[in-house]
């Protein structure tokens, strides 16, 4: 095995410790909601292959409709940049949940508990992507409470993609209402203070800074509750402040504001009556609407479907702007839901590829050769992998790249299908993602001379494995 070799077996194996499991990315099953086309159609059955075996060759039954198909799509009219902006926002917000679901941690590397109750699971939390703060971009709320009181949090995450900005704008226990008017109403985890009213505070989202500034919080005594106020500074119990309950109904308030460094609960700082405290309440909320977010659980089924549409989206629009031609069994795998064992079994079926076990004791892997010569490999580990190498068989292809090709052309087309740079060299390989989630997709490849040598794919997801 020569040095490129082993170095691209290394990289595959590499990636493929880190793909989500295939029961959750759905490899092997033919699912094609939300897609406008099956890649697994360009796989002609037996029986219309032995039907069409007299007036075509197999090569020329899978063109003609691949080339049938393509011009359908070409007549639709393209994805406009508003609904690209869309979908590529909730793709990336797709990328949080599938970490929160897959490694219990937040974009920030923060940890988040376990589900606590051990009849918990993760999809007894919710989260909703609107417009919450008016920005004109929608937002990711996450409420997540299934852990110990201390573990619950409710948080904003807003995207921006002229930026390329992932931002936290807010953070609190899960007990929250939000306004149209920009505010956040967010109730303490506990009331520890001497009154029946439920301390909270009051957020502000700011336009500069894209995220949620506190303003004001707020608590009671009631006097009915306890009638004296222990002072930690004087070490001694004062009595309430008859003198200062101007409306005798035995409670009196704290209301601070401004920066919540400066906030303090003191004995004197309990000196507002209800008037004052409706006053205050109303000059922030008395015209304002509540607004309820449409919630949903966090359940990799709900989420992994923004990423699959955007993907659908960008190929739809490189696919009329760059026709693909041939058979490209890329897309027929990681796309069309199309199994490594149908995917072989085609090569075999209409290209003549020999397929072998090269290990008697592995059978997940198998490789496929081309006049005598070993040019793809099939790794079939949790979610799969493909590689293709040295030669181009006939129109085969995956995502438009083949062994032969200049790099220059490989990277251009790669980027056309949505992938981005993720890590490498010349000396080891280079791999592109479409994103860290779940229902992502991964191409690596080497180049020599820049000509593309080696080429992989595999579905991918950062934070399982």
């Amino acid at each position: 095995m020569n040095k490129t070799e082993l170095l691209r077996k290394n990289l595959i194996l590499g990636t493929v410790l880190m793909l989500t499991v295939t029961s959750l990315w759905g490899c092997g099953t033919k699912d094609t909601s939300g897609q406008e086309t099956s890649f697994e159609e360009q796989i002609v059955s037996e029986e219309e292959t032995e039907s069409a075996e007299e007036e075509t060759t197999p090569n020329e039954s899978i063109e003609d409709e691949t080339e049938s198909e393509a011009e359908e799509e070409i007549t639709e009219d393209v994805v406009n940049q508003e609904e690209l902006t869309t979908a590529l926002i909730r793709h990336k917000y797709s990328g949080v949940l599938s970490q929160i679901t897959c490694a219990l941690q937040l974009p920030e590397g923060d940890m988040i508990e376990a589900p606590y109750d051990s009849d918990a699971e993760m999809m007894d939390n919710a989260y909703a992507i609107t417009d919450i703060d008016g920005d004109g971009y929608e937002e990711l709320i996450i409420n997540y409470s299934t852990a110990s009181m201390a573990g619950m949090f409710a948080t904003i995450y807003g995207y921006n993609p002229e930026t390329d900005t992932l931002t936290q704008e807010f953070m609190s226990f899960p007990s929250v209402t939000f306004y149209d008017n920009g505010i956040i109403k967010a109730d303490a985890s506990h009331n520890h203070s001497y009154g029946e009213l439920w301390p909270f505070g009051l957020y502000q989202y700011d336009a500069d800074t894209d995220s949620y500034t506190q303003i004001g919080y707020i608590d009671s005594w009631s006097k009915e509750l306890t009638a004296t106020y222990y002072d930690y500074s004087s070490e001694q119990e004062l009595p309430f402040p008859d003198d200062l309950d101007t409306d005798q109904d035995g409670v009196l308030y704290n209301i601070q504001e401004g920066n919540p460094e400066n906030y303090t609960w003191n004995y004197e700082d309990y000196h507002y009556n209800e008037a004052d405290y409706q006053k205050w309440y109303d000059s922030y909320l008395n015209n304002a609407k509540e607004i309820t977010p449409e919630f949903q659980p966090i359940d990799s089924e709900n989420f992994t479907v923004y990423t699959q549409n955007y993907l659908a989206m960008i190929q739809k629009n490189k696919e009329a702007a760059d026709p693909s031609t041939g058979t490209d069994i890329g897309l027929m795998f990681v796309e069309g839901g199309s199994s490594l064992q149908e995917v072989s079994e085609m090569l075999v079926d209409h290209y003549g590829i020999i397929m072998e076990q090269p290990y008697e004791d592995f059978e997940d892997e198998w490789i496929g050769k081309y006049e005598g010569q070993e040019v793809f490999d099939f790794m079939n580990l949790n979610a799969g992998c493909i590689g293709y190498k040295d030669v181009q068989v006939e129109d085969i292809t995956i995502f438009d790249l083949y062994p032969g090709m200049s790099e220059e052309e490989a990277r251009r087309k790669i980027e056309s299908y949505g992938f981005y740079f993720l890590d490498g060299s010349e000396e080891s390989g280079y791999a592109y993602i479409t994103g860290d989630g779940l229902g992502n997709r991964a191409i690596w490849y080497c180049a020599v001379d820049g000509k593309v040598t080696n080429i992989s794919v595999n579905p991918y997801c950062a934070y399982a494995g």
